[in-house]
């Protein structure tokens, strides 16, 4: 038989030992720790944590008492010395940012960091308690690719005939890699669902960091530019898998005056900012025009006159070596005629006195 005397303090005992790590006297945090167990060398990390606590009659700033040396450098508290309990407020959220270096060493690694405020009222003795928890650091790295995201909310943005049909995608990448959804496709039914009247795929304009959620922008460019009000139904998929198939409401507007009359403006502003000085898109194409034609000029008249040049020194080179002939067959003359006379002496009978 149960004795519920002594199973009712014992089960006390468990509950407080069980929580008395997230809470302690009015002070707790939601969820108490930092997990991710397959974080890439190089990846990205948020984690948003809820502080709670239940006296908010004064200000109380947050202190972290950080214990995590293997891997301290990697974790930044968002606006950690500002991070505190305005007056009447009884909760804040502090965001932890992981950056994981590109180098680090694939293993596990573990700390603890004690967040805690000053207790608002005194104890015995004019004495203060601080008010504390502990958060759980438990990070792992690996080269294991995860590649998987949710999509959290779709809004359609204001449209208007003979424009794009623009959505805010609301996306949770549960990812250790950034990414961007590949193939969204749009299918616009009638307000009865009964016609499909157009399919456009969708063209995503931004990424979404690894473990973070983010808002991205999503154009759709249909053949369909009636003014009307339709159904929109949207499939989002990741690879082979469709993670998203909801239909939306989709209202393509008349264009009116005004409108057309703004967008001429923002399309001049746009090209003003292109080409300097505002001058007129005529104008610059024929000023580019003019600076072709006379680099093309200026091109040629350098080559014809490096030709020239070298003409010159070709015609320089060929009077020297004429010259150089010219005065080689003079010498080989002189020399063949002191030849001969060398010889016609030589043939000459000599006198000799001894002849009697």
């Amino acid at each position: 038989m149960i004795d519920f005397k002594k199973t009712i303090p014992t089960l006390f005992l468990i509950l407080f030992t069980l929580t008395a790590k997230t809470c302690f006297a009015g002070f707790g945090i939601s969820p108490p720790y930092v997990f991710f167990d397959n974080l890439m060398p190089g990846s990205h990390y948020e984690q948003s944590i809820s502080l709670i606590r239940s006296e908010t009659d004064k200000e109380a700033k947050v202190l972290i008492q950080r214990m995590i040396p293997e891997i301290d450098s990697w974790i930044t508290i968002e606006n950690q010395n500002d991070l505190k309990f305005a007056q009447g407020d009884g909760k804040v959220v502090m965001k932890v940012l992981v950056d994981v270096p590109r180098d680090a060493k694939m293993t596990q690694y573990k700390g603890k960091m004690l967040v805690s405020i000053p207790a608002t009222q005194e104890v015995a003795g004019g004495a203060s308690i601080a008010l504390g928890a502990q958060i759980d650091i438990d990070l792992t790295v690996s080269d294991k690719v995860i590649d998987d995201f949710e999509i959290t909310s779709v809004k359609i943005l204001d449209c208007f005939q003979g424009e794009d049909i623009r959505a805010l995608f609301g996306i949770r990448n549960k990812g250790n890699i950034e990414l961007q959804p590949k193939k969204i496709v749009m299918e616009i039914y009638d307000i009865n669902e009964q016609n499909l009247l157009d399919m456009v795929d969708g063209n995503a304009l931004g990424v979404v960091p690894s473990n973070t959620r983010a808002d991205i922008e999503v154009r759709f460019l249909p053949k369909l530019q009636t003014p009307g009000v339709y159904w929109a139904k949207i499939k989002v998929y990741n690879k082979d898998q469709i993670v998203y198939d909801e239909k939306v409401f989709l209202s393509i507007k008349q264009n009116t005056p005004e409108r057309e009359a703004m967008l001429k403006d923002m399309k001049n502003k746009i090209q003003n900012a292109i080409y300097p000085c505002s001058i007129n898109s005529k104008f610059f194409y024929w000023l580019i025009g003019l600076v072709i034609i006379a680099f093309i000029l200026l091109t040629a008249s350098l080559l014809i006159l490096v030709k020239e040049r070298r003409g010159s020194f070709n015609f320089f080179a060929k009077g020297k070596n004429n010259l150089d002939q010219k005065n080689i067959s003079e010498i080989q003359k002189t020399k063949e005629a002191m030849q001969k006379k060398n010889d016609s002496n030589d043939k000459k009978p000599k006198n000799s006195k001894f002849e009697k």
